[in-house]
Formats: C-alpha cells, sequence, structure tokens
C-alpha cells in the first residue's frame, strides 16, 4: 500500500497491480518485483515487516565459514543445502564477488530444481581456502519441457 502512494515509477507500477486482472494482474506483479528488487536492495524502501537486503545477506553470510569448517573436518566434504532461488543467488554471487544488482539478476534467471555448486578454492595468494562458485543454475536431472523459472 505504500508503494501505491509513490509518485515515481515504483508508484506507478505498484498502481499497476492494484488495477489489473487476470494476466495483467500477473505481469504487473513481476514488474513490480523486477522493479522494487534494486531499490529495497539499496535501501531506498523498506518497511518493518519486510526484512532488509543486509539483514537478508548477513544470514546467507555463515553458510561460508560453515562450508570452510566442514572442508577442515573432512578430506573431501559434500553436502546438499536446499533453499530458495534469492538465498541461492546471494551466496553464488557472494562468491563471484559480485554486487547487489547482480544478485537480483541472477536470482531472476534461477529455474526450479537447478543445481548450483560451491566449494573451496585457494590462490596462490590466499592462505585460507575462499568460496567459489563451480556452477551455476544447471538442470542437466531436467528434459527440456520441464524447465520452469522460479
Amino acid at each position: 500500500s505504500e508503494l501505491v502512494k509513490r509518485e515515481d515509477g515504483l508508484g506507478d507500477t505498484a498502481r499497476r497491480v492494484v488495477t489489473a486482472t487476470g494476466d495483467a494482474a500477473r505481469k504487473a506483479y513481476v514488474d513490480l518485483i523486477l522493479h522494487a528488487l534494486p531499490h529495497w536492495g539499496r535501501g531506498d524502501i523498506s518497511h518493518p515487516d519486510v526484512e532488509s537486503w543486509p539483514a537478508f545477506l548477513s544470514r546467507a553470510a555463515p553458510l561460508e565459514p560453515r562450508f570452510q569448517a566442514l572442508r577442515e573436518e573432512h578430506e573431501s566434504p559434500q553436502a546438499w543445502v536446499i533453499s530458495s532461488g534469492g538465498l541461492i543467488s546471494a551466496v553464488a554471487a557472494h562468491a563471484l564477488g559480485a554486487s547487489s544488482d547482480t544478485t537480483f539478476e541472477m536470482m531472476w534467471s534461477m529455474r526450479n530444481t537447478a543445481l548450483t555448486e560451491l566449494g573451496a578454492k585457494r590462490s596462490r595468494a590466499e592462505s585460507a581456502p575462499r568460496l567459489a562458485l563451480f556452477s551455476f543454475n544447471g538442470v542437466p536431472h531436467l528434459e527440456h519441457e520441464a524447465i520452469t523459472f522460479v
């Protein structure tokens, strides 16, 4: 309801969500999310009932030390983590050192049941391994007609 009151493109998109019906409403809702995510990521919009982007990222951050601890405990550790496309994109983008805008682009490319491989990689300049992205958003287990987006 607060977005509808805005006098900018985000407000225009929010008003389309409220007034549209059928397929137009669904398209308007997707447009609103695409338009709002970068604003949310920059802190331009906030709401007490909605987690901030920095808070979301801080929940994702503990995955890297957990993975490193697993690697220290086991010679060839493997673990499955099942999560949302948002968290997977945030962790993958972190491994790449990518910006928030790139993270949002990654989120919107996520396919249902996609596989992402992360691991520890050590460079010559670093003494400790760091989180590395080995593959992202793979669907080798699906036939073409079964591939859908989140």
